[in-house]
Order: structure tokens, then sequence, then C-alpha cells
């Protein structure tokens, strides 16, 4: 995800990964980031989809206004935590996770706190409502991808219903046409493409809660 739908760059993520892999001894540090990340996806829990921690199917970061709150004040104190380590004390590697680590925290909680995204741009959720990674990445058989998909199209009417309380009129004309197409395109997405994708699915009890459950979240992004 991008920094407008509150998703660190994948970037950032592998590579503290692959950094992390490569330290031969566990440091203060080194188990910072490691929680750090286990701490991002599980307060990201679309991004961690997308980056194939597919545990987390179907789950919606908290986007309530307090959700939104506690999302600022945890990246806040994770960018005062990681200050406090003295590059000094660190290896070559570490150094570079700590500046990388520091930038990307501070370019989030600019668009969060700083810009108000979440409160003025309808742009900010359309990753977070899109459901392809259920349809176009084959990482499980489909009968599983379309029960990790029902249970994502269930959350939408919820999620839609925050988005609506988040942002603030009167929006710029231009962040409403965007908007309307964004999420004009999407409903159509889940109304037109989806059921076709899913349509090869032999199992009647699964097909009549995709129905009801894609129904609902079609009539509630066309609503937004």
């Amino acid at each position: 995800m991008t920094l407008k739908n509150i998703g660190m760059p994948t970037v950032l993520l592998c590579s503290l990964m692959l950094l992390i892999s490569c330290q031969k001894e566990t440091t203060e540090w080194d188990n910072f980031v490691t929680n750090f990340i286990q701490e991002y996806f599980d307060m990201f829990p679309t991004t961690a989809v997308w980056e194939g921690l597919h545990e987390y199917d179907g789950e919606f970061p908290d986007l309530t206004e307090a959700g939104i709150q506690k999302t600022g004040d945890w990246l806040q104190t994770s960018s005062a935590i990681a200050e406090r380590f003295e590059p000094a004390d660190l290896s070559k590697a570490q150094r570079f996770e700590r500046e990388y680590l520091l930038v990307q925290i501070d370019k989030q909680i600019f668009w969060l706190i700083t810009m108000q995204q979440p409160f003025t741009n309808p742009g900010y959720y359309t990753g977070i409502v899109n459901p392809s990674v259920y349809i176009t990445r084959e990482y499980a058989p489909l009968q599983e991808r379309l029960e990790s998909y029902i249970k994502f199209a269930a959350g939408i009417p919820a999620i839609v219903s925050q988005i609506k309380s988040n942002l603030r009129m009167p929006l710029p004309e231009a962040y409403i046409k965007i908007g309307s197409i964004q999420f004009g395109g999407l409903a159509s997405f889940y109304e037109n493409d989806i059921p076709e994708v899913f349509s090869a699915v032999d199992d009647q009890e699964l097909q009549d809660n995709f129905s009801a459950v894609n129904s609902a979240a079609v009539a509630a992004l066309k609503d937004l």
C-alpha cells in the first residue's frame, strides 16, 4: 500500500526483513525492528495480505477516528524509540535500517497527521477496499480464495461507514470527482468481474454466501 492508503511502502518492509535475516546475532535494535514489523502488520492487515501473509485475509485496519489517532500515536512513538538508538552503536546495515525507517515513518506521519488525509481525501482509502489480491494472485486454490474474499467483502459496509464518517465536508471538487471514479470503478469490479472469477467454485453454500456479501459490498461502494 502507498502512504495515502495507510500502508508502509513494500520496499521498506522487504528491506527490513531481508536485513534482519542477514544479522547473525540478535540485538536490541534487531528486536525493535522485528517487533515494529509485526505491529505494523497487525495495525495494517491489508498491507500484510499484499505481502503474502494470508493469515490476515479479510481483515481491515481500524479506520475509526480513534483508530487513526492510535495509528498516528504509534508511529510517533516508534519514531522516538528508533531515534534513541545511537548510530555509533549499530552495524552498517543497522544504521541503514534506522535512517530508512525514520524517513518512512516521517512520511507517513506527514500524510496521516499533518495533512489529515483520512479526513480530506477519498483516495486515501481506495487501496484498502481493493480486493484484487484475492482475485489476481493464485496464492491458494480458488475455493480458499473465495472464502477469504467472502470475509473481506463482508467487512466492506462497515469500512464504508467509517470512511463516510471520516470525510469532512466540503471536499475539493477534484477530490470528489476522483473519488467517484475510483469507488465507482471498484463497485463495477465487485459487481461484474469478481462473480465471473469465482463462478468456477462448485460449492452452493459458498456461492450463496458470496452472493449475499458481495451484493452488500457493491451497494455500499455505490452509495459511497
